[in-house]
């Protein structure tokens, strides 16, 4: 281990301070100073004292520097301290009330601590910073919710508008694929939905009449429609803020509330029994009443699958775009 600065000086002054006491205790006889034997031996004392003085002068000056250069560093690492730790506490209790190793909230900040770890070690190493404002959400770890629920139903309303196409999105697309996958397998086992409408006169477009006998032809999956002026009403008086546009209730675990689609995608999932006990509520009191939503008027024969929705869905777009 190679030695400091610090240390080296120290061991120069130690070794001239001895030298100089010791060439100072005994003259040599070519010396022209004459100096009784006594005075000798006070004047290397002394020379020691004064060597010895400025080696703890200089360690001294050293450790105060060293002191301060700690207050400076704690004066930064405080507050870090303080956030790790409370985002430990946070974290412990995230695992605790989780409901299981995919749990989305864990999955989720899990994902941002390494992409967090990575990047202070790429920036400590190569002291560059480039910052990333990247977040996913895995639509697995999102319906992961279910495992070892009672009650496994997917609850969601979805607010269509005329010229809107139904899975534009490709994020939606995947989910709404996966859903089904996920119903088939009888991981989920009934799935309802509740078609908003900004005008009813939608119910009678052929991409809705696809999404209606799609929903109609495969077990487990439910439809209602209603009008956004009675849904609207409904949410006001059930003290639904009007910023949340539609929300989804995944089994008695989880709900999202969706606050924006437009440029990407915004809302907030919550696990706060009384919101998720809440929104069930209200989302069964419009499921069962057909004074407000209407029931699916789709035959469940013959069955339509997924591929042609889809295909029903690009054939609206396209003729949207040619006219």
């Amino acid at each position: 281990m190679k030695a400091s600065p610090q240390l080296k000086r120290q061991f120069v002054v130690l070794l001239i301070s001895l030298l100089a006491s010791v060439l100072a205790a005994a003259l040599p006889p070519w010396a022209s100073i004459n100096f009784r034997t006594s005075d000798q031996v006070m004047l290397g004392v002394l020379l020691f004292l004064v060597f010895i003085s400025l080696d703890v002068y200089f360690l001294a000056s050293a450790l105060v520097s060293r002191e301060r250069h700690e207050a400076e560093v704690w004066a930064v690492r405080s507050p870090v301290e303080q956030l790790l730790s409370s985002s430990r506490a946070s974290f412990e209790k995230l695992i605790r009330s989780s409901y299981g190793k995919h749990d989305l909230f864990v999955t989720h900040f899990m994902s941002q601590l390494r992409d967090m770890d990575r990047r202070l070690r790429d920036v400590a190493e190569k002291g560059e910073l480039r910052v990333l404002a990247d977040h996913f959400l895995s639509v697995d770890n999102v319906l992961d919710v279910f495992k070892g629920d009672g009650e496994r139903i997917w609850r969601y309303t979805w607010f269509i508008d005329p010229g809107e196409k139904l899975f534009g999105d490709l994020a939606w697309r995947r989910y709404f694929e996966k859903t089904a996958e996920l119903l088939n397998q009888k991981s989920i086992t009934e799935i309802r939905c509740l078609l908003v409408f900004s005008d009813l006169a939608l119910v009678d477009a052929p991409r809705i009449q696809a999404l209606f006998r799609y929903f109609a032809s495969h077990r487990g999956f439910g439809c209602c429609y209603m009008t956004r002026s009675d849904y609207a009403a409904i949410s006001a008086d059930n003290q639904i803020p009007a910023n949340w546009l539609d929300f989804g209730v995944y089994g008695n675990g989880l709900l999202f509330l969706t606050e924006h689609y437009t440029p990407d995608i915004v809302g907030t999932f919550s696990k706060d029994s009384s919101q998720i006990e809440h929104y069930t509520r209200l989302f069964d009191s419009l499921w069962g009443s057909r004074a407000v939503a209407r029931k699916n008027p789709a035959a469940a024969k013959p069955v339509l699958t997924i591929e042609e929705l889809f295909a029903a869905d690009s054939v609206a777009a396209q003729q949207w775009e040619a006219s």
